[in-house]
């Protein structure tokens, strides 16, 4: 069980890499940049809906993007929570 910190955009080759790597049971938490990832009916957003893992945005980084995120967001006190749950976190940046 991993937390997959994700703050590339999705043309960034780091942006595959992550969901090569994630499996079921992670959770990717799309940040920065990668909030981009959760336009409706764009690709990106496909390739993480059909992926095994668990897909969130950071509420503040979907706001500041100006994007209405496909996947659930949370705040930062979720974030926390993430951090706490899961024994690891990758970061991919």
């Amino acid at each position: 069980m991993i937390l997959h910190t994700l703050s590339v955009s999705p043309r960034h080759p780091g942006f595959g890499d992550c969901l090569l790597a994630a499996d079921t049971g992670d959770t990717i938490l799309l940040l920065g940049d990668a909030v981009y990832a959760a336009l409706e009916g764009s690709e990106a957003c496909r390739e993480m809906q059909e992926h095994s893992a668990r897909v969130v945005a950071l509420d503040t980084d979907v706001r500041a993007a100006g994007v209405s995120s496909a996947f659930v967001s949370i705040d930062m006190a979720g974030f926390v929570a993430l951090t706490e749950y899961y024994p690891r976190q990758l970061a991919w940046y």
